[in-house]
């Protein structure tokens, strides 16, 4: 401790901040503090005593000590805390017997001691790093990271004497891995310590310590782990050492000496990303060394920015790896760095990757443009024409996630607020997406997932354009008045909500331009044409007011921007709309689309747009207007809501004019359309006409009955020239429209002057019309419409009463018989119904009704329902009476029916021909559901109806006639729970008496009753159908496929109305009956599987049923390779469709089932079996296209299959992707993705790599069983290519297993590889010999034994001059057996193997150099006594080669040809030439020898003389001659500084 008594004096202000405080209690509390001490004393000094005595668990002893020392931070007597770390140190000792876990716990006690007793602590830790022969536990290091982590303040007074204890421990370290990586944990925790220090040093009470000493300090470490650590394998000491470099080098940026040191490992940093599996701690490092650059503002090496930006693009943008969201925002964040340190590289790099083609390279460039956007604003609002350009560049890109991308990045641009104009053309953008995306959306040949994209792409929009702020800088001046552009076209109605907010504010800011700074915005000619006029906008807002609620509150919008927009329209309607609009808004309140009274709210409107009008008081302006309103009307159909409301604004805008003239010519030109075919345009004309009476009604009688003159005056004339009946045809054609012009001028009349014309001008019309023409039924209709609309208007004036209608005896004489006449059509048509009621006519007659018993009127499904009771009476009667004649003369009524037929009931319906309702099925299903209608009188006629459907066949199914007569009561109830119950309770009495053949009629019907109805209906026809299934299920095995394929139709409906859920369980309830004829009739459905069937397929998975399903899908694929098989087809060969398509559409089944399976217990009990079927699947579908199904066209295919995912083989590998997410841990899933595994498995180049890598996961998983082996062990004699390349891949890969050994496996299959390296196949081949190279690791004892017969076949594959990959394969496998025979077991094999070996150093393929260089490093490494003699002389005729291939372009032979003992045979050679003669031989041996040091590795150069090597090249900087000296100093110069930190042995 006295060496501490210096830091005790500096920390006792920095310790005092973490103990106990005194109270605030005027000295109340100090009594409890001593009780307090005493308890946590008693406590301690209590779980001592156990530990001291070894009782109980040690390890939880520990663990409550921490805890109950985390809990109460009181200081312990100095007896007890010397006492506690002394047992807890020994416990840290591995000489103690100690765990790895009680070592753990041990110095976590030391950890807790920290915050109350931190000299103590550390000054126990210290004493483990003191010099001994054996370096300190891994718990002390771990106890040292964690004070670091926690406390690094106040570690920082310890930080040279710590790595100066740790210096001496290096090379003790290098012994263990794990010593390593909590040695890595010190270095980076302490090196984080210091920066911390760094940057809050003024928070430390002792004095201020310089920067330079603690990097020199660290430097020395540094220097020691990049030159001896970063070539570990194992990950996680990788990881550690990747944290620690990154950790120094922040901190050695901090002196300006080691900074060019630093900045040149960057590159060594960056090449981590592609040696480790999780890449996000390299992220983390290089963020944190790029913090450090651009604290000191240093300039990185010339390139380095650039190389940095394409990493970082590349691990964002590579699609294979899945990176976690903060590894994406540490990404982002270093290129936020870079973008300071060089903004203009990292600009210029970003704006190249949005130039690029490529879907990948353009979305990350946009993505960290936006993290840009969102760090550094003011940095990208400079460069602001730059971004408009970029973004231009990439707007013709149509793939949705660019799109999606640009649309992301917008939004967060225009966030921060943009500054000029320039960026006008991304909010125009945003706009033309949003209208392109409406317009895909309203085709219907959208694929589900195309609908998806496009629904994403809207919302996108829609998001950007409600974050838009017009508050921010610039953004009044970018966007006023260019939005308005976009208020009137159709296609942007979905933009209004945010465009309403956006220009609301926009106008208020205007409102205030005269006290901000902002110049007004300048539009150019172009730019002002495109805006709308203020009759435009008018006309556009009063449209979408007339629906308010439509689309999210379109309407609400309008009326607000309607407001916002006043000065805009005219300056007139100011003031009025002020209050006229707030009081529309209230009239909104508290309604929504089923509580607002259209009618009223329309007629609101239509008064607001008149009293307008009346203000503004300019002709020329309401000229204007009515030319906007006719338009605008065009763009809408005919038919629609929008353009019968423009008609009444027309009327409208007339009533306003106080142009006589003008309102004439109107009033003429649309009655004009009268004429028209179109009977909406006869409607809209009339509604010009009503309207514009309001205030000029005379005129609008006037001109209607002078347009009537002229009529008859041109057909007067024409009956010159024309055909009678032509004329006829016209004058019949204008009656009804007059008649029902003048009937609405009558409603829309001022009620003063009504009085005065209704008889003597509009009823007299109306008549004259009516008895002028041939009465036909349009007529008739016209005249009680028009009665009817006089009789209201009359009756608005006081109520009528004191009105004196003269006409009234007249037309109720018109209107008596022409109720008379209907009653007797009424009676011949039921008397015709009656003489022709069959079943085919009934079926016929209610498709006709269907529309009606569809209908969202309750009065129409009423009344429709009332036809259907009266129709199904009749024909009940009239049946019964025929069954009746039947069983008394058979003969006479056609009927094969007797006592027999009778008596077998409804087990024999399907013999009863006419006895039985033909349709009964299909009338059940359309009459069953409308017993829960909203309506007690429709659900009581429904009931009716099926009593008597039940009635017609009383005798036959023996139902009892008043069966039904008891549910009538019931159907009165008004709750819907209740109703469902009913309709339940109907549904079982009735299904079971539909006939089995009539089960698809049946389904057909009630799911398209369940699609047309109201909720509690839809709910009821689910119940129908599921009922009938249950009860009826196991009789339809017949008509399964035709059930199946009507809730297959009806599912994309059903999914749409949220009624999928029903279908499903529908089809699972028919699978509970017909499991094997539901999975036979799914497997029917064409390649590649749509997402109908796959659901379907899940549905099964996710029920009980799957296990079953399962097995029948197995046994279906092992007949279908069954009878592959047999066939014995060559890959050549040409297969037909049907066998290709079944085993292909059983692996796509299988793949949907199995992922939706819940059980995990089933999948790896039929693992054994299901595993090989899937794999031998992937190589018979193995470069493969979809085959055609029968009587498919190529082109239907050619289309359906044109994506990625509807490859066989894709589609085989996901099967076997779902099975194995069942079978094995999540870990072991992960590693496949990373490995790429199912992308090698599906390249026909590399499935064997696929294979190799996917039995080496399963391997470790542990299901490569025994019955798996025997499975695959006969497909080496496969007559498929493919099939033997993935078996013998299996076997290659086994082969470093011993699990062939442990199952007396490995010698028959040591003999077929053998045999395979004489396969046609170069894949078979390859595979051959890189398993009889595994036998080395998983087998030595056989290679041993069969080592020349092995050794022969490897040698004999490196002369297989038709596949460069065979050979290097071959020289990696005589690697692998070199290492394990050494030079003793070659024996004069070692000899050929060299000789062979040398002949591929210059090779063309960079994988045949770099193998032959490993081989030869394991020749050079195992040579002893005569055979290294052998090799020094070959080295003689080989090192130049190798002295070339230091500078071999190809990274894996550069490093493959630095081996140790071929280095140190040339450099040996090379300094025998130091004292030539000759000034040329000693200047190119100076030369060479600088080669070799510059790329040998550190350890070699530590078991090299480099004393001696230092006085030769001083001695030779002193030669004679120039080239010479100058040749050394340069060695010395370039090398010398790092070798002189390596200690020499």
């Amino acid at each position: 401790m006295k060496r501490f008594l210096f830091f005790g004096g500096c920390l006792s202000k920095a310790s005092s901040r973490v103990r106990p405080q005194a109270p605030e209690d005027g000295g109340r509390g100090t009594e409890s503090l001593p009780a307090a001490i005493s308890t946590l004393a008693a406590s301690v000094a209590s779980l001592l005593s156990q530990l001291q005595e070894n009782e109980g668990n040690r390890v939880e002893t520990y663990r409550t000590l921490v805890r109950v020392l985390q809990e109460d931070g009181t200081c312990l007597e100095s007896t007890l805390l010397r006492q506690l770390i002394t047992r807890a140190s020994r416990d840290m000792r591995v000489g103690q017997g100690a765990t790895d876990e009680l070592q753990r716990a041990a110095s976590d006690i030391l950890v807790s001691l920290a915050p109350s007793h931190f000299l103590h602590v550390m000054d126990e830790l210290q004493s483990h790093l003191k010099p001994v022969e054996e370096i300190p536990e891994e718990c002390v290091f771990t106890a040292l990271s964690k004070l670091a982590t926690s406390y690094a303040l106040r570690c920082i007074p310890f930080v040279e004497v710590t790595w100066g204890a740790m210096h001496t421990l290096l090379n003790q370290a290098d012994n263990s891995s794990r010593i390593k990586q909590a040695f890595c944990g010190v270095l980076e925790s302490w090196s984080k310590g210091v920066t911390l220090y760094f940057q809050d040093w003024a928070k430390c009470s002792f004095p201020r310590m310089g920067e330079a000493q603690f990097c020199d300090r660290a430097y020395p470490l540094y220097c020691y782990v990049i030159s001896n650590w970063l070539t570990c394998e194992e990950e996680e000491l990788k990881q550690a050492i990747i944290r620690t470099v990154a950790a120094m080098m922040g901190l050695l940026l901090h002196k300006e000496e080691y900074q060019e040191h630093v900045c040149s490992q960057v590159s060594w940093l960056l090449g981590q990303y592609e040696e480790v599996q999780d890449s996000s701690h390299v992220t983390k490092s290089l963020s944190h060394f790029l913090e450090g650059v651009a604290q000191f503002q240093l300039c990185l090496p010339k390139g380095t920015v650039s190389v940095i930006c394409v990493v970082v693009h590349s691990q964002l943008s590579d699609g294979t790896k899945e990176h976690s969201t903060d590894h994406k925002m540490e990404l982002s964040y270093c290129m936020l760095l870079l973008a300071r340190i060089s903004p203009d590289d990292t600009m210029e790099f970003l704006y190249a990757q949005l130039g690029i083609d490529n879907e990948a390279s353009r979305t990350t460039a946009l993505y960290l443009l936006r993290a840009l956007v969102r760090c550094d604003p003011t940095r990208i609002r400079t460069k602001m024409r730059w971004v408009v350009r970029a973004m231009e560049s990439v707007f013709g890109d149509h793939r949705s996630k660019v799109k999606a991308a640009v649309l992301s990045f917008i939004k967060e641009l225009f966030s921060s607020g943009v500054e000029n104009c320039s960026a006008w053309g991304l909010v125009a953008y945003v706009f033309s997406e949003f209208s392109r995306a409406t317009s895909r959306l309203e085709t219907s040949n959208l694929s589900e997932t195309q609908a998806l994209e496009e629904s994403t792409l809207q919302s996108l929009c829609l998001q950007v354009l409600h974050s838009l702020d017009v508050s921010g800088s610039g953004m009044t001046t970018l966007l006023w008045p260019r939005l308005l552009q976009y208020v009137v076209p159709a296609q942007y109605t979905g933009t209004l909500i945010p465009l309403s907010r956006c220009l609301g504010a926009l106008v208020e800011r205007q409102e205030r331009r005269s006290e901000d700074k902002e110049e007004p915005s300048y539009l150019g000619y172009q730019e002002r044409a495109k805006l709308p006029t203020p009759q435009a906008l008018l006309v556009r807002l009063l449209v979408l007011a007339r629906f308010p609620f439509e689309g999210g509150g379109y309407g609400v919008a309008a009326l607000q921007l309607l407001k916002a927009l006043h000065r805009a329209i005219h300056r007139a309607v100011g003031l009025p709309w002020t209050e006229q609009i707030p009081s529309l808004l209230h009239y909104l309140e508290g309604k929504d689309e089923s509580s607002l009274d259209c009618v009223e709210w329309e007629r609101l409107l239509l008064k607001f747009l008149r009293t307008s009008l009346e203000t503004i008081e300019n002709q020329a302006w309401l000229v204007h207007l009515n030319v906007e309103l006719a338009q605008q009307m065009a763009k809408y159909p005919n038919l629609s809501k929008e353009k019968s409301f423009l008609y009444k604004a027309v009327g409208t805008a007339l009533a306003a004019s106080q142009s006589v003239t003008y309102v004439q010519e109107q009033m003429q030109s649309y009655l004009e359309r009268l004429n028209s075919w179109e009977p909406s345009e006869t409607e809209g004309a009339i509604s010009v006409l009503a309207c514009s009476a309001e205030r000029h009604l005379d005129l609008a009688l006037t001109t209607v009955q002078d347009f009537e003159a002229a009529g008859q005056k041109s057909r007067f004339s024409r009956l010159l020239n024309f055909q009678e009946e032509n004329q006829k045809e016209r004058r019949a054609k204008m009656c009804a429209p007059l008649m029902l012009a003048y009937s609405q001028i009558a409603l829309h009349a001022p009620k003063q002057l009504l009085c005065s014309r209704v008889e003597t001008v509009i009823v007299e019309n109306i008549l004259c019309q009516y008895r002028s023409s041939s009465q036909d039924l349009e007529l008739k209709l016209a005249l009680i419409r028009s009665v009817t609309e006089v009789s209201c208007a009359i009756q608005s004036v006081s109520n009528g009463a004191s009105f004196n209608f003269s006409s009234k005896r007249v037309l109720l004489a018109i209107l008596l018989s022409l109720y008379r006449r209907c009653l007797g059509a009424l009676g011949q048509l039921m008397t015709t119904l009656e003489e022709d009621l069959t079943s085919s006519w009934l079926k016929e007659s209610f498709h006709l009704l269907e529309a009606w018993l569809h209908s969202e009127k309750e009065w129409e499904r009423e009344r429709a329902l009332q036809v259907c009771t009266q129709l199904m009476q009749a024909y009940a009667e009239r049946f019964v009476s025929t069954v009746s004649m039947g069983s008394l003369f058979p003969e006479a009524c056609g009927s094969s029916v007797g006592a027999a037929g009778v008596s077998r009931g409804r087990n024999t319906m399907a013999d009863l021909g006419e006895s039985t309702v033909a349709q009964f099925g299909y009338l059940t299903g359309v009459l069953g559901p409308l017993t829960c209608d909203s309506l007690v009188t429709s659900r009581q006629q429904a009931l009716n109806c099926i009593s008597c459907l039940l009635s017609a066949q009383a005798e036959v199914l023996h139902v009892k006639k008043d069966e039904m007569n008891h549910f009538c009561e019931e159907l009165s109830a008004t709750d819907a729970d209740s109703l469902l119950k009913t309709s339940s309770k109907i549904a079982k009495t009735a299904c079971q008496y539909i006939p089995w053949e009539q089960a698809r009629d049946f389904m057909q019907a009630v799911l398209g009753s369940m699609l047309s109805f109201s909720p509690a209906c839809a709910m009821a026809a689910g119940k129908w159908m599921i009922i009938f299934l249950q009860q009826r299920g196991r009789e339809i095995l017949p008509e399964v496929p035709g059930v199946l394929t009507v809730l297959y139709d009806h599912l994309p409906a059903c999914r749409q109305n949220n009624l999928k859920e029903i279908v499903l369980e529908a089809v699972f309830a028919l699978a509970y009956c017909h499991p094997q004829a539901v999975a036979n009739s799914l497997l029917q459905r064409h390649l590649p599987m749509d997402s109908d069937t796959a659901e379907l397929w899940r549905t099964l998975g996710r029920s009980f049923l799957a296990t079953q399903v399962l097995q029948l899908l197995m046994d279906r694929l092992e007949s279908a390779e069954t009878t592959r098989s047999r066939r014995n087809c060559p890959d050549d060969a040409v297969e037909s469709s049907e066998a290709a398509l079944e085993p292909l559409a059983v692996t796509c089944a299988i793949s949907e089932l199995v992922s939706a399976m819940r059980t995990l217990e089933t999948v790896p009990f039929l693992l054994p079996r299901l595993l090989p079927m899937l794999m031998k699947q992937i190589s018979d579908t193995l470069g493969k296209e979809m085959p055609s199904p029968p009587g498919r066209a190529q082109e239907e295919l050619v289309l359906v299959a044109c994506g990625e995912d509807s490859r066989p083989c894709r589609l085989s590998i996901r099967a076997l992707d779902a099975v194995l997410c069942k079978c094995i841990d999540e870990r072991w899933m992960r590693v496949l993705g990373k490995q790429r595994t199912w992308a090698f498995l599906e390249n026909p180049q590399a499935s064997q790599e696929g294979t190799c890598l996917l039995t080496s996961v399963l391997l470790r998983a542990g299901v490569i069983t025994r019955v798996l082996v025997n499975a695959v062990f006969p497909w080496l004699d496969s007559p498929s290519a493919n099939l033997r390349t993935m078996a013998t891949a299996f076997f290659a890969e086994l082969m470093k297993h011993p699990v062939l050994e442990e199952r007396k496996l490995l010698r028959p299959v040591l003999s077929a590889l053998v045999d395979k390296t004489l396969d046609a196949s170069s894949a078979v081949r390859q595979m051959a010999v890189r398993g009889l190279g595994n036998l080395a690791s998983g087998a030595p004892e056989e290679l041993r034994k069969h080592q020349e017969a092995i050794v022969e076949v490897l040698l004999r594959a490196t002369k297989d001059a038709t596949a460069p990959q065979i050979i290097g394969e071959s020289l990696s496998a005589l690697a692998k057996v070199v290492a394990e025979l050494k030079e003793k077991g070659l024996g004069v094999s070692f000899r050929d193997i060299a000789l062979c070996t040398k002949t591929f150093f210059d090779a063309d393929e960079a994988v045949l150099r770099s193998s032959a260089f490993t081989l030869y490093g394991m020749l050079a490494s195992s040579a002893k006594r005569k055979r290294r003699s052998f090799l020094s002389q070959e080295l003689q005729t080989t090192w130049v080669r190798i002295l070339l291939h230091l500078r071999d372009p190809d990274p894996g032979v550069y490093n493959a040809r630095n081996v140790p003992e071929l280095l140190e045979s040339v450099y040996d050679t090379l300094r025998t030439y130091f004292w030539s003669s000759c000034w040329g031989m000693r200047t190119a041996a100076v030369k060479l020898t600088g080669v070799i040091l510059e790329n040998a590795d550190a350890r070699w150069l530590r078991e090299q003389d480099m004393s001696s090597l230092s006085r030769a090249l001083q001695l030779l900087q002193e030669d004679q001659h120039a080239s010479v000296q100058q040749a050394a100093a340069q060695v010395l110069g370039d090398n010398w500084p790092e070798l002189s930190r390596v200690p020499t042995t």
